[in-house]
């Protein structure tokens, strides 16, 4: 009966691993989607224009970021799925690359929150740094990215293995996904580490722009100007989008404290759950992007076929 048992929780474990594959690999597709597409129509206007605005130039670097983010996590499963001879050194190599991508996409996120409260500010000690943003973008891109490598670099030091050396020499070497999770509490504490200021950035940037465009708007409900009308509609219009925003990155900061504290740190389990957690970020991220930029959620209009055109050739096929 105990063998029955066992042999029932074994597979019940399997049926879960692969839920959670499957999961995290429709997370990966649909986050490649939508960040290709990003980049493709940013160059796609670039091409044509000549130039390339301050938010697209921040928008492009994310969205490269979180696509290296998905494809190291597909290398990662499908290295699980095929077996390859990975070596211990690649596997922290691997796991290293991982940490880098998910510090440099937190820390890139919080300079495009603070990008767009700096754009919408009326704060007189900013008015010099707004008047001077589109010249610093590049720059601050640069110093995020090199900040965001330094943190990795330092924080990685948490996942090196004291009992790497005692390992079998005869024994095949792990999958870089098994490596990562027989490492998950390190490499948890890692993450905590390079996103918690990224997320207080994003978190504070996001309720000053809220509160600013609120405000804003309720400046323009007082007024007694009928033109205003529409200049009030898109400001919370606005406001609503980057509510979704301070909704989407509270939570999700929420969801990692829980995952961490009452799976990994006190079961020292919940791998897979903090994968799919994490990998979940990017197409959450790049979907709220789409709908809150107006270029690219009208390209995203003209590229989905209208209900009326879709009714049309329902009707010529049953014709």
């Amino acid at each position: 009966m105990t063998g029955d048992r066992l042999m029932e929780m074994m597979e019940l474990f399997n049926m879960n691993e692969v839920a959670s594959v499957i999961t995290v690999a429709l997370e990966i597709i649909i986050g490649l989607v939508f960040n290709m597409f990003i980049v493709s129509v940013i160059v796609y206007d670039l091409y044509w224009q000549k130039i390339m605005s301050s938010s697209s130039k921040i928008l492009v670097c994310l969205g490269v970021l979180n696509m290296t983010y998905n494809a190291l996590i597909a290398a990662g499963i499908m290295d699980d799925c095929i077996q390859t001879s990975s070596t211990l050194d690649l596997s922290y190599l691997y796991i290293i690359l991982l940490l880098c991508s998910i510090s440099s996409c937190a820390w890139l996120t919080a300079g495009l929150g603070a990008f767009y409260f700096i754009k919408i500010s009326q704060a007189r000690l900013l008015s010099w740094v707004k008047f001077h943003l589109s010249s610093m973008v590049s720059w601050m891109l640069l110093v995020l990215l090199v900040v965001s490598f330094i943190i990795s670099f330092f924080s990685s030091l948490l996942l090196l293995s004291p009992n790497t050396s005692s390992r079998n020499i005869t024994e095949s070497p792990p999958s870089v996904l098994k490596v990562l999770a027989g490492q998950r509490s390190g490499f948890m504490n890692a993450v905590l580490i390079v996103t918690s200021i990224p997320f207080m950035v994003i978190l504070m940037s996001s309720i000053c722009t809220v509160w600013t465009l609120n405000r804003h708007s309720q400046k323009m409900v007082r007024g007694v100007e009928s033109e205003d009308s529409r200049r009030r509609r898109s400001y919370e219009a606005v406001v609503c989008r980057m509510m979704h925003f301070l909704i989407f990155y509270g939570v999700f900061y929420t969801l990692q404290l829980i995952v961490y504290f009452s799976i990994i740190a006190f079961l020292q389990s919940g791998f897979w759950e903090a994968l799919m957690l994490m990998s979940s970020f990017t197409p959450v991220q790049s979907v709220l992007l789409v709908l809150g930029n107006p270029r690219l959620r009208g390209v995203c209009k003209m590229m989905l076929p209208s209900p009326a055109a879709l009714s049309f050739s329902w009707g010529s096929n049953e014709g």
